[in-house]
C-alpha cells in the first residue's frame, strides 16, 4: 500500500518542537518497516531545522504554501495530479492548518481518499485560545467540510471522542494511542545524577520535574507553581524543574510569576534539553514527574517519563488520569492549585512507593510501541483504498 503523511513541519524527532511532528515520524517508519511503502511530504511553515536523514521512507520536501498557506506549490499541484506520488490513502496531520485544508481539497478532487490525525485540536479549549473569532470563520469556512469528507479522524485518546462529538463530525473515529520509541531511549548511557551535578544546591531536595512546552495556560503551569508554592508551606526540602524554553509569547509571564510567589530558590528554569542522553537524565535523577495540563492529548512526554521509571502526577486536562489511576503509576489531582498542592504533598509523604511505581510504570509501556498504533492504522486504511 502506498501511504503519503503530509506536514506543515519539517520532520525530525531530534529537533522538532512540536510534539505532533515527532508522531509523523515514528508512524512513517513503523509503516515502512511493517511492508509499506511511505512517502512523507513537507510543505514548510518554517524552516529553523533539516529534516532528518532516513532510508527507511522517502521525504519529499516542496516549497512553502503562498496565501497564508492556502495556495499549494505548482509541483506538488502537478505531482498530485499526474499521480506522481502514488497515493492510496493520504494521511493528513492538524486541523487548524490551511496547508492540509488546501491538500485536502485537492485530494478530493482527485477522488483519493485522507484521513486526518487531529492532534487534539478538536478540543473547545483549542478554540478559546488566540484569536477566538478568527478560528470560528476558519472553522465555519473550511474545517466542517475538510474533516466530514476524510475517510476516518485518527484520534490518539478516548477522551478525544468527546471533542469529536461536540465538533459534530460525522466520518468514523478511529482510536490508536500514542507509542514510545525506545529505539532513542539511552538506556545505558542515563546520568541519574544529571540534576543534582547541574545544581547541587539542591542536591538532597525532593525533585519534582516538568518537561514541556511552557505555555502557562495550556500546560497549567500557572497552576502548578501556585500549587507548589502552597506544597511548600508544608515541606520547603522541595525543588520543581521546569525543564523547555519559555514560548515566546509567554516569555516575560512565567519568570515573573515565580518572582511573585517567592519562588526564586525553588523553581530551576532549566532550559531546553534537546539532547535525548540530557533530557532523559533530567527525567531519570528526578523524584516524580509532573504534569498539569489544562488540556493536553495524552502527551508522549507522560511516556518519556514512564520509560525513566517515574511516578507521576497529573490532571484531568492530560487525558491521562484514567490510565495514571487505572494502573496505579501516580496520583491524579483536579485542575486547582489546592489540589495540586495536595498531590505533592501526598508524593512526598509517598517517597517510599515511588520506585516500585516507577518499575510498574516501565514496565506498562512495554506494551505501547509505534508499530502497534502503526498495525491499527493501515488495517483501517485497507478498508478505504
Amino acid at each position: 500500500m502506498n501511504i503519503v503523511h503530509f506536514s506543515a513541519g519539517r520532520i525530525n524527532p531530534y529537533a522538532a518542537k512540536v510534539g505532533s511532528v515527532n508522531v509523523i515520524y515514528w508512524l512513517a517508519r513503523e509503516q515502512a518497516r511493517i511492508g509499506h511503502n511511505v512517502k512523507t511530504v513537507i510543505i514548510p511553515a518554517k524552516f529553523d531545522y533539516e529534516n532528518i536523514k532516513t532510508n527507511e521512507f522517502q521525504i519529499v520536501e516542496y516549497p512553502q504554501a503562498s496565501w497564508l498557506g492556502f495556495v499549494l506549490p505548482k509541483a506538488l499541484v502537478q505531482d498530485i495530479r499526474t499521480g506522481q506520488l502514488q497515493i492510496d490513502v493520504a494521511h493528513l496531520h492538524g486541523v487548524y492548518v490551511p496547508q492540509m485544508i488546501a491538500v485536502a481539497a485537492l485530494l478530493r478532487k482527485h477522488g483519493i481518499p485522507y484521513v486526518i490525525s487531529t492532534h487534539g485540536s478538536l478540543s473547545p479549549y483549542v478554540l478559546k485560545k488566540g484569536s477566538v473569532l478568527a478560528k470560528w470563520v476558519f472553522k465555519t469556512l473550511f474545517v466542517h467540510r475538510y474533516l466530514n469528507n476524510a475517510a476516518f479522524l485518527h484520534l490518539h485518546c478516548e477522551g478525544e471522542v468527546k471533542d469529536a462529538h461536540w465538533y459534530k463530525v460525522k466520518v468514523p473515529i478511529v482510536v490508536a494511542e500514542h507509542g514510545f520509541d525506545w529505539e532513542i531511549f539511552p538506556k545505558e548511557r542515563l546520568n541519574e545524577n544529571w540534576l543534582a551535578e547541574h545544581f547541587p544546591q539542591h542536591f538532597n531536595k525532593f525533585k519534582l520535574v516538568f518537561l514541556g512546552r511552557l505555555d502557562p495556560w495550556t500546560k497549567g503551569i500557572d497552576l502548578l507553581l501556585h500549587g507548589f508554592a502552597l506544597a511548600l508551606k508544608r515541606y520547603n526540602d522541595m525543588v520543581l524543574f521546569l525543564i523547555e524554553p519559555e514560548k515566546r509569547r509567554y516569555k516575560e509571564v512565567i519568570p515573573k510569576l515565580i518572582n511573585q510567589l517567592g519562588l526564586q530558590q525553588s523553581v530551576v528554569l532549566v532550559g531546553p534539553l534537546y539532547n535525548p542522553i540530557e533530557k532523559f537524565s533530567a527525567l531519570s535523577s528526578g523524584d516524580i514527574f509532573v504534569l498539569t495540563s489544562r488540556y493536553d492529548v495524552f502527551p508522549l512526554v507522560l511516556y518519556e517519563a514512564m520509560a525513566c521509571k517515574k511516578a507521576v502526577i497529573v490532571t484531568p486536562g492530560t487525558n491521562a488520569a484514567k490510565f495514571v489511576q487505572h494502573h496505579g503509576i501516580g496520583w491524579v489531582c483536579e485542575s486547582t492549585p489546592e489540589a495540586i498542592a495536595q498531590a505533592i504533598i501526598t508524593a512526598y509523604e509517598s517517597r517510599e512507593k515511588l520506585d516500585s511505581m516507577g518499575a510498574k510504570a516501565q514496565k506498562l509501556l512495554k506494551d505501547f510501541t509505534w508499530k502497534r498504533t502503526a498495525k491499527i492504522l493501515c488495517e483501517h486504511y485497507q478498508r478505504v483504498v
